[in-house]
């Protein structure tokens, strides 16, 4: 992807420490664009995403730069805001932004701010990867799961008007495991065939997929640790490594088995910038 990031923001301070945030993670940020008119300058320097706030100097908005933006350059953009309210969400969301970011993240929550936008950048990739003609696969890259709340054979006793199969967003998804330990703090008996996948509201579903059914159909930021777990690195709930060989996510400790260590950590630099220039090797 094209690095470049258009940011469209009347707050200097705001703006001022999106770049700060995003040059350390290797993006290059173009000059300040308080209005309309100086983003839409700014376009002949084609970016390859643009964080857009709402409300701008002069009269026209972030979403006329986010209507400039459908018809004319054909890049991604997010909406970067303090509005929560349902009239401001429908109106963006009518626009297809490719993600929504607080303001308050920019200042307080710099890290869950990259998970986003990595997320969205990532999205992006795979959609312009998936409209490219190219050798035939497995099949598309997942956009979620569907899991069960019962198991197949309770399912006949459904009632009527039942929710019997879950939509599950792929990016809420923390973790998917056949770790029977695991299932018991869910209070699950998990039986043979079935794994569970763990969301970030705390919720958790069966599925009837096997780990070796969903390789290779997750994005990328889904990697393998063990036998029994693949983990989001992008999750909300990552909190980081342990020794190299573990990590916390949710609260809970995982273990990274030698199998899967040396792609474990491929994966994890991609995401994540390592705190040190040396470039250690995994053993």
């Amino acid at each position: 992807m094209n690095h470049t990031i258009l940011v469209v923001e009347d707050d200097i301070m705001v703006y001022d420490r999106l770049h700060q945030h995003l040059s350390q993670w290797g993006f290059e940020v173009l000059p300040y664009a308080p209005s309309y008119e100086e983003a839409v300058a700014l376009m002949s320097r084609k970016p390859g995403l643009a964080v857009l706030d709402i409300h701008l100097q002069g009269e026209k908005t972030g979403y006329d730069v986010a209507r400039y933006i459908r018809k004319h350059a054909d890049i991604p953009f997010l909406f970067l805001t303090v509005h929560s309210d349902d009239l401001h969400f429908v109106r963006a969301l009518d626009l297809g932004p490719e993600n929504f970011i607080d303001k308050t993240d920019v200042l307080t929550e710099p890290e869950k701010l990259k998970r986003q936008l990595l997320l969205s950048i990532r999205k992006t990739e795979q959609d312009t990867d998936a409209s490219t003609p190219s050798a035939p696969s497995a099949g598309p890259a997942l956009r979620g799961l569907r899991g069960y709340k019962k198991y197949l054979s309770e399912m006949k006793s459904a009632g009527l008007g039942e929710i019997t199969e879950y939509n599950v967003p792929i990016e809420q998804v923390m973790y998917i495991t056949t770790d029977r330990d695991l299932a018991k703090l869910f209070e699950l008996d998990l039986r043979t065939n079935y794994s569970f996948f763990v969301t970030e509201d705390g919720q958790h579903y069966l599925t009837a997929l096997s780990l070796s059914d969903l390789d290779g159909r997750l994005p990328d930021h889904f990697v393998r640790i063990n036998d029994k777990t693949i983990i989001n690195l992008l999750s909300g709930d990552f909190d980081g490594l342990i020794n190299k060989s573990n990590i916390r996510l949710n609260n809970h400790v995982f273990h990274i088995s030698k199998t899967y260590l040396k792609k474990f950590h491929e994966q994890y630099n991609r995401y994540f910038l390592p705190p040190n220039k040396n470039k250690r090797k995994n053993r």
